[in-house]
């Protein structure tokens, strides 16, 4: 099967196409910066330099393409300006060049995120049927681009699988909280809970391909998770177990991460780049917890693979073998 996957060189993208390729599947890898594909795979992708931002660098590319996995997208910007232009209109622009060229395509599985649904803090979490209510710009921008899709739906088949945090390896998000926790300090935010759902990349692209798979799935939206749900304190717990047993928890109070997100915003501008810590994240982590309810897709037989204990002694593992940690 030909497939594109857009965002090849990120996080998702790396695990989904190493997955896609192991298949057998031909894969067309859409990268925009040069350097971000260096040494990334050893497998037979074809590789495709292009921005979403500018459609016709797609020209020519699309028409045998039977399976689209939209994984591209801004996680960090500079207002809501910049997650709209990163998001939606990418992918409105994504949605134009397959209209007119991919004539066998079969389905689009776009890679949204729980923040478009909004924060709940209690099991069995959030339905993907519940009415949306976003706290983010980032939330509203992934909102945004499911709805640009579903309006395309009767010309692009299309399903929507919204993941909670998503972790394994090269994950950069999460690493500097497990270097914290190997030099002997467990950060936790806040005098609560935080509880959350979690995947594991591995399980994520298999639920991209799961999804990919079934037509009775299209024009629907999924959120996806391991089933678990962690407060945040369990998560770090756990990982202090297998990184340094003798690390000491250290509450950082809200007001004072506040002030962290304010000054980290004021650094990215400065530098030109939005950090991952921004005030725009602050409106996502003073939320009582982020819980989704992924039981739609498991009653479609999707089951995953990694619990907490083991998905992050996978993930420590490999950032050890890698000589991340």
């Amino acid at each position: 099967m030909k497939v594109l996957v857009t965002g090849a060189t990120g996080f998702i993208g790396r695990n989904l196409v190493s997955e896609l390729l192991g298949q057998g599947d031909r894969v067309l890898c859409l990268y925009r910066d040069p350097m971000s594909r260096y040494d990334l795979y050893s497998g037979t992708g074809e590789w495709l330099q292009a921005d979403l931002a500018s459609p016709l660098s797609l020209r020519g590319h699309l028409s045998k393409i039977e399976v689209v996995y939209h994984v591209a997208g801004v996680t960090s910007g500079h207002g809501a300006h910049e997650y709209d232009q990163g998001n939606v209109e990418t992918t409105r622009n994504l949605l134009q060049q397959l209209g007119g060229e991919a004539k066998e395509l079969k389905c689009l599985v776009y890679v949204s995120s729980l923040a478009a649904a909004g924060p709940c803090a209690q099991s069995p979490g959030l339905s993907p049927e519940a009415h949306a209510q976003p706290v983010s710009a980032y939330g509203r921008s992934k909102l945004a681009a499911e709805q640009v899709i579903l309006k395309e739906f009767n010309t692009i088949p299309s399903i929507i699988v919204r993941p909670p945090i998503v972790y394994g390896p090269y994950d950069q998000a999460l690493l500097p909280l497990f270097k914290a926790i190997r030099t002997g300090i467990r950060v936790i935010h806040g005098f609560r809970p935080f509880p959350v759902s979690l995947i594991h990349v591995e399980d994520l692209v298999s639920g991209l391909r799961f999804v990919s798979s079934s037509k009775e799935m299209v024009g629907r939206r999924y959120h996806i998770s391991d089933g678990g749900v962690y407060p945040w304190q369990e998560i770090i717990d756990c990982a202090a177990v297998m990184l340094n047993p003798r690390s000491r928890t250290i509450v950082l109070p809200l007001p004072l991460l506040w002030l962290s997100c304010q000054f980290a915003e004021m650094i990215g501008r400065v530098r030109g780049k939005p950090l991952s810590l921004n005030r725009d994240k602050w409106s996502e982590i003073k939320q009582a917890g982020w819980v989704g309810n992924g039981a739609m897709l498991n009653e479609q037989g999707f089951t995953p693979a990694y619990r907490l204990e083991q998905g992050l002694s996978q993930t420590i593992e490999w950032y050890k073998t890698h000589g991340w940690l």
